[in-house]
């Protein structure tokens, strides 16, 4: 038996067969055609690439900003002007492009647009498949954990999930897009290891501990199963003043909450029924979602965040008059501001699933006092309309300007929830998971502390939330529940 280490992003504990994941090799094509077709190539091989983008079912926005990546202007007239004037093929066009466009983003010290630089790889990687033909197969004979260097965010989506027990990384970045929606999968994965070639052995996996073992004897595998089983169960109660809520995107993610024993869905991100379609989702669409999850709550707190459209995050048939949408750009409520029909029409399929279940509605990114007004007052006049009884208001707490008039905001509304992840961002203009999380602790403490003063609740729903290490530390605060992703909500029952 050898023992591997890395860093453990997912927690749980696996057994199964390592299946080592070669990164596919670079292609070397050269121009046969005219350059005239090597463009007509590209177009339908990017046409194709849209259609294989679409099909994939992700529920996070990364795969919907990398269709929106195949359309850049830059990338596609850089691609153009080299097969036209260089005279080379598609390929090398696409894999030369990509290169440059992977290395300027990976050159950024910053480290949410460092992570784009995968992304650029992962969509030029897959035009230059399309072009060649060549096709990675993703299917898993059996139970297996996932051995490579790293993974594109296509690639996690696309490998075979019915036997996939785990993941482990020789490289990864805890922010990458990878990471990410491994995550957002539940499979326990461990990065950053000192794993050797293992193919084809037997591991037995410990991402809560960032522990692999090759070929484990009796006694490991016996400890780890003990391990297992007592993670399941918690071993000391929950606090009875605090809440555990679930940040869902989906109905697959409501039933892991509902299994997973949640109080509540602190947070619904709406914004995912927007995205990879031609057209906007009528009401009744929209309805029939929030209305199966209030059903299926039971009584339980239903939080729905209005959409809250970014950068990776942006719907096809939404106009933004030719401009790009940066990271920290038009988003949130100003959305609604230039578009109200798209909160009109959210607001009446929330109002009219609020008679199915204790529903309420979160406004995200707001930055002053003239922001809440502006949804209280869509609220007010939606309810007008419906004769309809209004509804809990919360806001989302996730920039400097909201905290630093947050003791205004209490009084305007019914709840906080703090969102850390864009506070992070905001604050150290860095990628979401920063390990110095100290300012933004004092900036969400004072948060707590408008809320409590003006008699209302607050929540945290954020990548801190689900940091076991830090659960004494919310709970210390006077927080009413920390929401997080359903896969948590067993461990951290056990944490404090």
């Amino acid at each position: 038996m050898t023992i591997h280490h890395g860093k453990g992003i997912c927690p749980g504990i696996a057994f199964a067969r390592a299946y080592f994941l070669q990164t596919p090799k670079p292609h070397h094509t050269l121009n046969t055609i005219s350059p005239a077709e090597e463009w007509a190539a590209f177009v339908e091989a990017k046409t194709h690439a849209h259609k294989q983008l679409d099909s994939l079912k992700d529920q996070t926005g990364i795969i919907a900003a990398q269709a929106l990546m195949l359309d850049d202007a830059e990338f596609n007239q850089t691609v153009h002007n080299i097969i036209m004037i260089e005279g080379l093929s598609a390929i090398q066009a696409v894999l030369r492009v990509g290169r440059h466009f992977s290395h300027i983003l990976a050159s950024s010290r910053n480290s949410y647009i460092h992570s784009r630089s995968t992304d650029v790889i992962d969509i030029t990687q897959r035009l230059a498949d399309t072009l060649s033909g060549h096709a990675q197969n993703y299917h898993l004979a059996g139970p297996t954990i996932i051995i490579a260097h790293d993974l594109a965010p296509s690639q996690v989506l696309q490998i075979d999930k019915t036997h996939i027990h785990g993941i482990i990384l020789k490289g990864g970045a805890e922010n990458s897009h990878a990471v990410i929606l491994i995550k957002a999968l539940g499979i326990p994965c461990i990065i950053q290891t000192d794993i050797t070639a293992v193919n084809g052995k037997e591991i037995a996996l410990d991402a809560t501990a960032g522990l692999c073992y090759v070929e484990p004897d009796e006694t490991t595998i016996s400890a780890l199963q003990q391990k297992q089983q007592t993670a399941a169960t918690p071993q000391i109660p929950w606090p009875g003043n605090m809440r555990l809520l679930a940040n869902i995107s989906n109905e697959t993610d409501l039933q892991a909450a509902l299994q997973a024993g949640c109080d509540g869905v602190g947070l619904f991100r709406t914004e995912f029924a927007y995205l990879n379609r031609p057209t906007c989702p009528t009401e009744d669409e929209l309805f029939a979602i929030y209305s199966y999850a209030a059903k299926a709550m039971k009584g339980k707190d239903l939080m729905i965040r209005t959409a809250d459209f970014s950068s990776d995050k942006w719907p096809k048939f939404l106009c933004t008059h030719n401009t790009k949408n940066p990271a920290m750009g038009l988003r949130g409520v100003h959305v609604y501001i230039q578009h109200p029909q798209l909160l009109k029409t959210q607001l009446r399929a929330i109002l009219r699933a609020s008679a199915h279940g204790s529903v309420s509605v979160i406004f995200p990114m707001i930055s002053s006092m003239r922001d809440v007004d502006h949804c209280k007052s869509a609220l007010k006049a939606t309810c007008q309309e419906l004769s309809a009884k209004s509804i809990p208001v919360g806001i989302m707490i996730e920039t400097p300007a909201a905290v630093l008039i947050s003791d205004q905001l209490a009084r305007k509304v019914d709840f906080f929830a703090i969102g850390t992840n864009d506070l992070t961002r905001y604050i150290s203009a860095a990628g979401r998971q920063d390990n110095s999380p100290t300012s933004v602790l004092q900036l969400i403490a004072k948060a707590s502390e408008n809320a409590k003063l003006a008699g209302i609740k607050a929540y945290i729903c954020g990548e801190i939330a689900a940091n076991s290490q830090m659960t004494e530390t919310l709970v210390s605060m006077g927080f009413d529940g920390l929401s997080v992703a359903p896969i948590y909500i067993p461990q951290l029952r056990g944490a404090t």
